[in-house]
């Protein structure tokens, strides 16, 4: 038992910590302009991996999970898991309401897989297993907000036939630089991750 807290725990919550921060070179790796809104809102990570995101709100969840897991270290890949499911569970939600924008961007060229499902999953449910209760409760906050406000987005861009398929990274066209649908896109990780903190 000692040999386990004293080598193996910490080198899970080590190895917990070096992927955290490989994510936060990744998303943070960009043509930044230093101009605040085409930054903000516009900007995709051109990083390694998942190089189609906005930057602020990769960050927001990145950031987020930094901070708790070197505040807890002890329990660092348990942060890690349960605050990266805040990004599964975005994913999640707007996949199953989004069934038309998910049509659409494939006819773009951006393919959605059992491979990006199973990566969403691979964070959500050992996220789910190792919460504690409270910050279960925090999960279930962010997925019932995550689907009124998604929802609620998709109803808004729908009734008003606002642009939200060509935002995307591999096939910019009109809403590339659009404010609104950029604006909900970043909102609805930002204000999610905040919940890490108010809560």
């Amino acid at each position: 038992m000692n040999w386990l807290t004293s080598f193996v725990l910490p080198s899970i919550n080590m190895g917990a910590c070096a992927i955290i921060a490989f994510f936060l070179f990744n998303f943070a790796f960009a043509p930044w302009s230093w101009n605040p809104i085409e930054d903000l809102l516009y900007v995709r990570s051109d990083g390694f991996i998942l190089p189609a995101n906005h930057i602020s709100s990769a960050l927001a969840v990145t950031i987020t999970a930094a901070f708790f897991a070197w505040r807890d270290f002890n329990h660092a890949a348990k942060w890690m898991f349960v605050i990266f499911s805040t990004a599964s569970i975005h994913e999640y939600i707007l996949d199953a309401m989004n069934v038309p924008a998910m049509i659409a961007a494939h006819t773009l060229g951006y393919t959605i897989t059992f491979r990006w499902f199973f990566w969403l999953g691979f964070f959500l449910i050992p996220g789910i297993i190792f919460a504690t209760k409270k910050q279960r409760k925090t999960l279930l906050f962010i997925a019932l907000f995550c689907a009124v406000y998604i929802g609620s987005w998709i109803y808004v861009a729908t009734t008003f036939n606002i642009d939200t398929y060509t935002i995307l990274y591999y096939a910019p066209g009109p809403a590339y630089h659009d404010f609104i649908p950029n604006f909900f896109e970043v909102s609805s990780w930002i204000i999610p991750s905040s919940f890490w903190w108010l809560r």
